[in-house]
């Protein structure tokens, strides 16, 4: 497998789906603009800081008892660059979907603590890691801890865990897609610089969003296509696990621990003790 860059990421941010927060969106696309590119050496250091201690590199910390703690930290990116992970702490989703299902198959393991802060993340590798603990949740209990933020991409994994525990002052939800399309055709024709795109003639969707050239109608409505059917996984998902989550409290928005309670998004604001506590339950059942 090809290694991936930070330059594969900057290029999703500025034309792929995401399930991010826009302001994390933004401080992270701005970081890796100003990201220098590294030689081999400097990769493989990069590889090194990218997982601190042995418990970071399994992907989860034993809590004895049988019980195991996975953390789902910063943005979510399905197999990010060494560089990413060093500097960004990000979580590697496909990593994560590994570790989920090889806790499934751990006969010593019996209950698993999803910790999660996190703004979300991209869409591929999402549904794939909500599904690993689904699955996981089948054969031994899951329960979802936040302190901090649990937004869209991590919300939709960790709305797939049995119980959903938040501390007052997390924040949860954001539950949304969205596709930053960026129309720079005013900006060039302002410096006098026309583009004009020639495509095959089929190619109605080819080239959306290249540089100096309008968004077309056509294009802008195949873009919408394809964040409603994400939206409507995304959705369906959540519903799916928590029937009474409304519509209204799935436009975007996030909820501090108390309100996500009432909106169903969590099933109890505590703290880490009441999750460890809920979890050790489950596992007595």
């Amino acid at each position: 497998m090809t290694p991936r860059t930070h330059f594969d990421t900057l290029t999703e941010l500025q034309e792929q789906p995401w399930l991010l927060t826009e302001s994390y969106h933004n401080a992270l696309l701005d970081c890796l603009e100003n990201l220098p590119a590294l030689d081999a050496k400097e990769y493989t250091l990069a590889d090194k800081l990218a997982y601190k201690d042995e418990d970071e590199e399994k992907g989860f910390v034993d809590l004895g008892d049988g019980l195991v703690e996975v953390p789902i930290t910063g943005a979510l990116l399905r197999r990010p660059s060494p560089v990413e992970k060093a500097f960004f702490g990000l979580t590697d989703t496909a990593a994560l979907r590994e570790t989920l299902y090889d806790l499934a198959a751990d006969q010593d393991v019996k209950g698993v603590l999803l910790n999660i802060d996190s703004q979300g993340g991209s869409v591929g590798g999402t549904p794939e890691a909500a599904r690993a603990v689904r699955e996981l949740n089948k054969v031994k209990p899951v329960v979802a801890y936040s302190e901090g933020m649990t937004a869209s991409a991590a919300y939709w994994i960790g709305s797939q865990a049995r119980l959903f525990v938040a501390e007052p002052s997390a924040k949860i939800g954001s539950i949304g897609v969205y596709v930053p399309v960026i129309d720079q055709s005013k900006r060039y024709a302002d410096a006098g610089v026309e583009v004009e795109l020639v495509t095959n003639s089929e190619g109605t969707y080819k080239g959306a969003g290249y540089p100096g050239t309008p968004v077309t109608d056509a294009q802008r409505a195949n873009i919408q296509e394809q964040v409603d059917l994400i939206f409507a996984d995304f959705k369906g998902e959540v519903l799916a696990k928590r029937p009474k989550v409304k519509d209204a409290a799935m436009r975007g928005q996030v909820f501090m621990g108390t309100q996500a309670k009432k909106q169903n998004l969590i099933d109890l604001v505590g703290d880490y003790g009441d999750a460890h506590t809920l979890l050790a339950a489950e596992v007595l059942r």
